[in-house]
């Protein structure tokens, strides 16, 4: 179980704590990373989409305190993923990828920063979907299964983690335009049968489009 921290600043303002714990993360990525244009909305209710919700735990440095929030992560098919780390009642961070682009949004700070090609490694929020269908950069990236259950993403340099877990019910897919339920099952790193386990009475040759289908937990064996 994730516990939040105490609230040390007053409803819906960042504390001093947070702002310093956000400069001492962003100010070395605003010297480095290249700036794009800002990437295009993303609405992840439409079909394609598979949303998760759950709670994290974020370390900027290994000796940085803990910051708990909510935690939503979506995923397509095509490469695109937004993840949104929230301190109540605000978010705190807000991570996007595209095919070729990548933008991270620190919000209590009002900056953004964004590149083309792959997010660096120090920027570990923009990592956290690829790593969780094993497509992490092992020698930068380490991504294990904690003795509580939870999940710990972890850059090997600086010991910036993000501990975390995603609420079982809480998971769900958004069918599109062709697709088959055997598909979304290999997509999303499952097994058909506990895909269909997941959605009783489901009628695979029936999906329609913008049907919700339930996503059993991927980091379970199939």
């Amino acid at each position: 179980m994730l516990y939040a921290l105490k609230r040390d600043s007053a409803p819906g303002q960042p504390s001093l704590l947070w702002r310093a714990l956000l400069l001492c993360l962003v100010l070395p990525c605003f010297t480095a990373c290249r700036t794009v244009g800002p990437l295009p909305s993303a609405n992840i209710n439409q079909p394609g989409w598979a949303l998760r919700q759950g709670q994290a735990i974020w370390k900027a440095r290994a000796s940085s305190p803990e910051l708990a929030g909510e935690l939503i992560m979506a995923t397509r098919n095509n490469g695109e993923s937004f993840v949104q780390f929230t301190k109540t009642p605000l978010p705190f961070v807000v991570a996007r990828t595209t095919t070729n682009a990548w933008q991270i949004e620190f919000v209590p700070q009002n900056r953004t920063f964004s590149g083309p090609g792959q997010p660096p490694a120090r920027l570990l929020w923009l990592h956290l979907p690829k790593c969780i269908v094993g497509h992490c950069d092992h020698k930068k990236i380490q991504l294990t299964r904690l003795p509580n259950g939870n999940q710990l993403l972890q850059n090997q340099s600086s010991h910036e983690s993000i501990e975390f877990y995603f609420t079982p019910g809480a998971s769900v897919y958004i069918v599109q335009a062709g697709d088959t339920l055997s598909e979304i099952a290999l997509r999303q790193g499952v097994s058909l049968k506990r895909l269909e386990t997941a959605n009783p009475g489901i009628a695979p040759t029936r999906l329609q489009i913008g049907q919700r289908l339930n996503l059993p937990d991927s980091s379970i064996a199939p």
